[in-house]
């Protein structure tokens, strides 16, 4: 028999400042994480010489889509309120896939965009854009 492999968007665990657990996902693709920059820049001279650099960038996007009606919309809210106030609101970040092996940890987080708001007869998503 084939290895079988297991995946369970229930064990996706969201951290909030290390101790707050998101819930509330949206149905679909509910987190996306991508690095800010390519980690090499490639470059070729007119006599064909092939030159590597290596961009040393610790940002990332990190988008995490939550269902509008859940209650941690507000969450987002009240931390996106808060930063705009005190210019300091960042937070650390954790995700992990429970069942796997994918791990993200950011000790500096802030909301980069706040979603846009809609409203319509059905349930929709809310994408809240960090930076990690």
């Amino acid at each position: 028999m084939a290895t079988i492999a297991l995946y369970s968007p229930e064990d996706v665990v969201i951290l909030l400042g290390g101790i707050y657990r998101i819930e509330g996902v949206f149905d679909g693709t509910f987190i996306s994480i991508s690095e800010e920059e390519d980690r090499w820049s490639t470059s070729v001279t007119v006599d064909g010489r092939v030159t590597r650099t290596h961009k040393k960038s610790p940002l990332h996007t990190v988008s995490i889509t939550l269902s509008s009606t859940s209650e941690d919309n507000g969450v987002f809210s009240s931390w996106a309120s808060t930063d705009g106030l005190l210019f300091g609101a960042i937070l650390p970040l954790f995700i992990k896939d429970s069942r796997g092996t994918s791990l993200f940890y950011s000790p500096m987080t802030w909301i980069e965009k706040v979603p846009d708001s809609g409203f319509s007869t059905e349930v929709e998503g809310r994408e809240w854009v960090l930076k990690a």
